[in-house]
Order: C-alpha cells, then structure tokens, then sequence
C-alpha cells in the first residue's frame, strides 16, 4: 500500500503564502493590503483551495512584472507562491519554470554564492523530485548545501533544508548507503542547536530510521521510539500526529517480524484516530488517509475500502480527476481489493492509476513503471 508521504505528494514549502494580490479588478501591490490578504489565501490553501489561489498568485505576477519588469527581486515572493501552488495542482512544468526563472533574479542580484539562492535552489530540487528527475535534484542540493555550508558560520541550521531534501531524495531512490551519513550528520546539527526533545527533530528522526532500516534495525527502531516519544511529550494525548510516528514503528514492527508488537500499536492507532473521522473536506483527508492504512494493516479491508473511498472522493473534488494524488488513492484502494480477493477491480483501478500518471509524467517515472509491475503480477 502506498504511504501518504509517496514521493509524488508534494513538499509544502510553506502554508503561509509570502505575497498575494487582492482579487480584484485592479489589485494593488500596496504592502498593507498584501498583509490583510495573505491571512484568507493562507485559509484558502488550508482548506485545499489551490486552483483559486493560483489564480490570485497569477495576477499578482502579471502586475509586478508590469510595474518592475521581468528581472526585478519584487517577482521571487510572488513566482514562489505561483510555483508552490502549481506542484500542488501538479502541474509540474509550470513550477519547474517559475522557480527557475526567480532563481535567475536572485542569481543576478544577489550573487550565485547567497543564501536565499540555496532556498531557491531547494525548491527546484523539490520539484525536479516530483518529476522523477533525481539526477537534476542531486545536483541542485549538492549546490544548496554548498551554499548553505558557508552560511552556517552566522546560522548553524542553514544547511538543515538541503541536508533533509536529498535525504528524502536518496531514501526514494533507495541508496540507503547514501543517505545514512546525510542524516546523521543532519540529526547531529540539530540535536546540538535545538536539544533533543525538539519537534523539529522529529521528521529527520524518522527519515533516518527509514536509511538504518535494512542494515541497522536496531538504530531504527531507537530512532522512531525516540521521535515518538517527543512527539508524545510536546503534542495533546491521541494526536493524529502522534498516530503517525506510532504508525511507522508498528510497520518496522511488522516489517521486522514482530507480529505481536506491530498489532498492538496498530490498534491503539485505531482507537487514537476513530474521533477524528467523522469529516469529509481537505483538512481530514490526512487522517482519513492513515485511518485506511491501519485498516489495511489490521486486515480490515472492506474498512479501508471504504474509508479509501472517501479520500478518492475529497482528492477528486479537490484537484480534480487526473491529479498524481487521485492515481496513488486508486493503487492503494487497488491494494485493498487484492487481499479482499477482488482482483478484477483491483486491476481496474490499477490501469485507471497508471492512465492519470501517464498523463502528468514520463512513462519512465518510478511510480508508472511500478504500477505496471503490479498490472503485470495482477494478470499472471
């Protein structure tokens, strides 16, 4: 089954978009009203409504490039927004672009060697992920923690970005091998400029334990007990947050052979999460998402199939129907109907998976060939 963490789910920059134009007729570019507004299009990327603030983003790009010309330092705020907005409707080319193009502005004014160009160049890496072209990204965050290490001396957290962003894109390639002296490295500048029981510790934690899983399980599986027990420390009892990290110790657990130990935590999940599926929008779709996981896990399938369902309805409406997030929704709910010994509609929604990704991506992307290896395997 897929994890809602797949590399195709897009790396949220940042929820709070940095500069938007007011929709009106004629929006201005006036630093008080960009304030008031950036308040309702950060409410309106929370509740899933990207298409409309990439809309917003578009106007505002269309009049600062009017008043400063195509080169000037006001566009990189509004192309990042633009571009943030665009991976989440998947429109991947058009966020390729864009970050390009506010990368050149910073590049020229502000020198190749500047901090704000390894963000830059973080983002562009993020999205050439997306995209499958992880050679492309390895060399844009080589280049950012380049950067990033020569800034460290005024901010030691400065290379934290770069460090995890290649983790993440090693651990999708599966070089562990690589990855492993990233992450230690990058838990290591943590722990000394946040402490130990920081939040911000967490992801690096659990992404760390994904590398050590193979060849270290005991380092993992200290690892993912350790982010959980901050996130159990710092965040209210039964947090979905909390669920997630419990969720990924049961599924070393699992993967492990600890049969016992990962049902146990499982079911605690369950238990944890059953008050909070009682929604249906954009802000529940996470937690409907694991819900149907845990399912999955506790072989509870016509449970997961429904609580699949309800996702695939939430994405559709949100991004439409050939969003990369729609297709992953399918092969999970696929997963399902294969262990429920439904193998015709689990082949169904496979195909239906693999037409919406040939439609965003290169037929040579990861995640194509690998639902043709299920098809494949389905049809034996």
């Amino acid at each position: 089954m897929t994890k809602y963490n797949s590399l195709l789910t897009p790396i949220i920059a940042s929820l709070f978009l940095l500069s938007l134009a007011p929709a009106q007729a004629e929006p201005m570019l006036d630093t008080d009203l960009l304030s008031i507004t950036r308040t309702a299009a950060a409410a309106g990327v929370q509740d899933g409504l990207f298409d409309k603030e990439a809309a917003t983003e578009e106007r505002a790009l269309k009049i600062t490039q009017e008043k400063y010309g195509p080169v000037h330092p006001a566009l990189v705020p509004v192309l990042n927004d633009l571009a943030t907005l665009q991976r989440h409707c998947a429109q991947y080319q058009k966020a390729l672009a864009n970050y390009k193009w506010g990368l050149a502005i910073l590049e020229k004014v502000l020198g190749p060697d500047d901090p704000k160009v390894a963000e830059s160049l973080d983002d562009l890496a993020g999205v050439e992920t997306d995209m499958g072209h992880y050679s492309d990204a390895e060399l844009d965050y080589n280049r950012a923690t380049s950067i990033q290490e020569k800034a460290a001396e005024n901010d030691p957290l400065a290379v934290v970005p770069s460090l995890f962003g290649q983790g993440q894109l090693y651990a999708i390639e599966n070089r562990d091998n690589d990855a492993l002296p990233l992450l230690k490295r990058l838990v290591d500048i943590q722990i000394k400029i946040l402490g130990r029981s920081d939040l911000r510790l967490v992801p690096s934690l659990e992404l760390r334990a994904k590398a050590e899983a193979s060849t270290n399980p005991n380092d993992a599986e200290s690892d993912l007990k350790w982010a959980l027990g901050i996130r159990q420390k710092k965040l209210p009892t039964g947090s979905p947050d909390i669920t997630r990290t419990s969720v990924l110790l049961a599924d070393f657990y699992r993967t492990h052979g600890k049969t016992d130990e990962a049902n146990q935590l499982y079911q605690q999940a369950a238990v944890d999460l059953s008050k909070f599926l009682g929604e249906n929008d954009y802000r529940s779709v996470r937690t409907l998402h694991l819900a149907a996981q845990i399912d999955f896990a506790l072989g509870q399938y016509k449970k997961s199939a429904a609580l699949l369902n309800r996702v695939l309805k939430i994405r559709t409406a949100t991004y439409g129907a050939d969003h990369p997030l729609v297709a992953l929704c399918l092969e999970d709910l696929a997963a399902v109907q294969e262990k429920d010994q439904q193998p015709s509609k689990a082949q169904e929604n496979l195909k239906k998976a693999k037409n919406i990704l040939e439609k965003t991506f290169d037929p040579t992307h990861p995640e194509v060939l690998n639902i043709e290896k299920k098809l494949k395997a389905l049809s034996k």
